[in-house]
This record gives C-alpha cells, structure tokens and sequence, in this order.
C-alpha cells in the first residue's frame, strides 16, 4: 500500500512539474524570441474579438492559441468553421501566437485568423511549425 502511494505522490508531482512549465510562456507587449514574427496589425480598440479556421485543407492541424503569453485555446483541432474568443489587450504593444501541436497531413499548422475590432475586420494566416512558433504583433493605435 505504501508503495502505491509513493507512486501516485510521484506521478502528481510529475504532472504538477509539467503543468508549470507549460505555463512558463512569457508574457508582455513583445513577441517571444522563439516565435516568428510574420507581420503587425493594427487595431483601434483593446477589446478584440479573434476568431480561427482551417481555411484551406482540413488536415488535422492541431495548435494552441496564445495572446501575450496566456494560452486562450489549448490541443484545439481547425475545423473548416470559425472558433470564436473574446479577448482584452494592452495599449501599445501585444500579441498573437500559434504553437503547433500537431500540423497535419500538410505542414505547417496554419491558422486563418481573422481579428474584429469593432471598427474593422482583417484577416491572416500564422504558420506554425512543431518547433517554431509563430505569431504577429498587434498593435493597438486609438
């Protein structure tokens, strides 16, 4: 009986050691270092509605979705409709991240974004590899 306690004590340690790490994201205004930058966008308003897809082949392309650094979609399958989230930036400086999980029968992983800011809707896609994030800046200029 001790031993199956032991056990279980090291596996929760285990899986507490790994959820830290994953959320050891950085967070601020800057695009992470690891991440490839792929453009800035701007918007006029801080409170932006961000919306994701599969717009070209439904391959199974797995990611997670970070905005400065706080993971706001995780293990999420694109699918050919949209998947919605309300999100809050800073003034200034923010950003847009995709970690790949899994890209597909035809790499990278590659989110449609498109972002409305109440103002204007733009779209573009962030390409991400299993070992190289990517992401955009966004600016928000009122």
């Amino acid at each position: 009986m001790k031993t199956h306690l032991r056990v279980l004590l090291l596996s929760l340690l285990v899986v507490a050691s790994c959820k830290k790490k994953e959320e050891m994201v950085p967070v601020g205004g800057s695009l992470p270092a690891n991440y490839e930058n792929q453009g800035t966008i701007s918007v006029k308003n801080n409170k932006l509605k961000i919306c994701i897809w599969d717009y070209s082949v439904i391959d199974g392309d797995i990611i997670d979705l970070y905005v400065n650094g706080k993971k706001i979609l995780s293990n999420y399958e694109l699918i050919e409709e949209k998947k919605c989230l309300e999100v809050q930036l800073a003034d200034g400086e923010n950003w847009i991240g995709v970690v790949a999980i899994n890209e597909g029968s035809m790499g990278p992983a590659s989110p449609h974004v498109q972002l409305d800011d109440g103002v204007s809707k733009q779209e573009f896609d962030i390409d991400g590899y299993i070992n190289q994030p990517g992401g955009y800046t966004i600016q928000v200029v009122k």
